[in-house]
Formats: C-alpha cells, structure tokens, sequence
C-alpha cells in the first residue's frame, strides 16, 4: 500500500482590514512515497529551481520563473502528471480526507515567496486534523529531507 499525500497549492495576501485572504488553486493528491522524502522532496526541490514574479515582459519564454500562483499551479500539475494514475487532481474541499498520510501546502505571499508546509493528517469523521512538522521555504525542506 502507497504512502498518500495531496498538496495544495494556496495565494495568500493582506486585505485593507489587515486579513489574511486565500485562493486555493489546486489539490493534487499523489497515490505513493507521500513521506516527506519521497515525492515532497522532490517538489520542493523542483519549487527552488523557481522565482515568483507578478507579470512578464512581451516575449518573455522564461522557464525559471512562476507568474503568480495561479501559473505555479499549472506547472507544477505539467511537472508531475505524466500519465494514467498514480496521481489525480481532487476538488478543493476533499484536501485531507482521502486517507492521505501527509498533507502539503505551497503558498505563495503577497511579496512572492514561497512557504512550505508539511503535515501529518489525522482527519476523522468529526473533521480535518492536521499536525504541522515543518514550515519553511522550498529549499530548507529539501535539504532536510532529501533522499
């Protein structure tokens, strides 16, 4: 049996009342090697190689760069979708309770960095119970748990 895991991908930004708002783009749930060094690790390997930018010069083809969370997601499904099964894209509301093992969020700040967080689910029928066991960026999540 697989170690599940889903990943969120997440905007966050500050309103004009000083609150935290979100936009979820996308839950990706991933079949095997959900442990953090298994396919976490290499995201956020693949999330370092990247800078988040708002807005592209004309012609711009660069492919090291993510507009926005929105393009991060897209990408990151391109990534690592390459085939039947194994990995599946659920609706927002079902992140944490398809018997995942690991839950994982990528989001994106107002001032385009990008934070990392794993956590272990412990989701019952009564709701949603996530653990948090690392949050940092990209980069410090690889180098901890790199294979």
């Amino acid at each position: 049996m697989g170690t599940c895991s889903s990943f969120m991908v997440i905007e966050n930004w500050v309103d004009d009342n000083q609150k935290v708002k979100s936009n979820k783009f996308v839950n990706l749930y991933m079949q095997f090697d959900g442990y953090p060094e298994g396919n976490p690790s290499d995201v956020a390997k693949w999330l370092s190689k990247y800078t988040v930018v708002n807005g592209l010069p004309l012609n711009s083809k660069s492919q090291e760069v993510f507009n926005g969370a929105g393009c991060l997601a897209a990408q990151f499904v391109h990534e690592f979708k390459n085939g039947a099964g194994g990995i599946y894209l659920f609706p927002i509301n079902h992140f944490g309770r398809c018997w995942e093992e690991y839950l994982y969020e990528i989001i994106v700040t107002e001032n385009n960095k990008i934070i990392f967080k794993g956590y272990e689910n412990n989701t019952t029928k009564s709701g949603l119970r996530k653990k948090l066991f690392f949050e940092g960026t990209p980069q410090e999540f690889a180098e901890k748990y790199q294979k």
